[in-house]
């Protein structure tokens, strides 16, 4: 059974937040820094031939999509076709084998995030399925994001812990994937907007499993909606603009802190932090960056820099955390040459081995060695243990998570 919502640890936390808050024991309990992705549950399931389609969904060059589905499997593996795409999770079979599990799957790279959906095509015959999340896999896939589900059919029923979720028709709801969980999933079409954790304040985190309250969840969706629905019209000029504007009303109805609104509609701010980021990213190697550097290069004063910067700990501690996940990153891969732990600290500008691994490991809850030996692919095998008969994929079709982290690692 769910626990009693209850929306006065939000007010007592946040001020005027946006959601409602499960009370829980585990509700207090801090998360790991990992990620957030946004699914939408549209609760008319549609056909395939009803999503949109055009030359900008099918154009790489324009906007990067990924696609699968499970009609080319024969009948009887389209669920372990599934279950193979997906890399982040493990799958339990269907309680009804003989409902063929026809599925479909589009994502689409939007600036820092992911606008998707996932279709149903056996809108007459619903089933339930199960998932998994390991610790093991939380600590080897690299994936850093909050999901953000909207149910308009179909729903989740998850366990965390010892702390049930109920995600259901109507609701809006956080989900971080830094924690494990297992789920009972009962089939509906899904839209899904990946998002990184960096873009919102730390204290996010500590809404796992909360649902947005009504007002803020509607304008959320009717935008969301109203965004996927338009995605093959889009071209490349037009991707900052929506960026930008998707960013700030997510800050809006995401954020914890009572500033948020205010932030949101802060346009300079906004594009400055964004210089700010965009600057720090492309000099991690850098040993003289610095606050007075970032000032200099995008034009502000040390005051204003660390306002700017507040919401995330201080600039450098952005700094620090982005080189982090960069050298996260690179051990993760499977496809790069083997670097020494210590040569990457050192590159990165951390002081010691011995600094560089307890900075490390408070950030990700694990060490830089054991992000080598659970490489994404090692756990992807792993992953599909309850459906060993999956057909393996080639190294040329990744699975949805090795593209999202793919992705990341591009934007790197």
């Amino acid at each position: 059974m769910m626990p009693r919502a209850t929306t006065g640890v939000c007010a007592s936390l946040f001020g005027a937040f946006p959601f409602d808050v499960p009370a829980s024991p585990d509700s207090d309990r801090p998360s790991p820094r990992f990620a957030c992705s946004v699914f939408l549950f549209p609760g008319m399931n549609r056909a395939a031939s009803s999503l949109p389609e055009g030359p900008a969904m099918d154009s790489p060059s324009v906007l990067d999509t990924y696609r699968f589905s499970t009609l080319a499997a024969p009948p009887a593996e389209r669920f372990d076709a599934w279950a193979a795409t997906s890399g982040s999770w493990s799958f339990i079979a269907p309680d009804d084998r003989s409902v063929p599990f026809d599925c479909q799957f589009d994502a689409t790279r939007i600036g820092p995030f992911t606008m998707g959906r996932r279709t149903w095509l056996n809108p007459d015959r619903t089933i339930a399925y199960g998932m998994t999340r390991t610790a093991r896999q939380v600590r080897a896939d690299g994936l850093d994001h909050y999901y953000l589900l909207l149910h308009l059919g179909g729903s989740i029923t998850w366990q965390f812990g010892t702390r049930t979720v109920d995600t259901r028709p109507g609701g809006l709801y956080l989900i971080d994937t830094a924690h494990a969980f297992d789920c009972i999933v009962k089939t509906g079409d899904t839209v899904i907007v990946t998002l990184p954790r960096d873009l919102f304040h730390p204290d996010t985190a500590k809404l796992h499993g909360c649902a947005m309250a009504p007002a803020m969840g509607g304008i959320l969706t009717d935008y969301l909606l109203a965004f996927h629905g338009n995605l093959a019209g889009l071209s490349a000029a037009q991707v900052p603009y929506l960026t930008q504007a998707t960013t700030n009303l997510l800050h809006a109805c995401v954020q914890p802190c009572p500033d948020t609104l205010m932030q949101a509609g802060t346009e300079i701010d906004a594009a400055l932090r964004e210089r700010a980021r965009s600057y720090i990213e492309q000099h991690l190697t850098d040993p003289g960056l610095c606050p007075d550097a970032i000032c200099k290069a995008i034009g502000v004063s040390r005051p204003k820099l660390y306002r700017l910067f507040q919401p995330d700990g201080g600039v450098m501690k952005l700094v620090q955390r982005t080189r982090l996940v960069r050298i996260r990153n690179m051990l993760a891969d499977p496809t790069r040459p083997r670097t020494r732990i210590a040569d990457l600290a050192w590159r990165y500008g951390f002081a010691s081995d011995k600094h560089f691994s307890r900075s490390f490991k408070a950030e990700f809850g694990h060490s830089p060695r054991e992000t080598i030996e659970q490489s994404p692919r090692r756990s992807d095998e792993a992953s599909l243990a309850p459906v060993a008969a999956a057909p393996r994929r080639e190294l040329a079709d990744p699975t949805f998570s090795e593209w999202i982290v793919k992705g990341n690692r591009r934007a790197a």
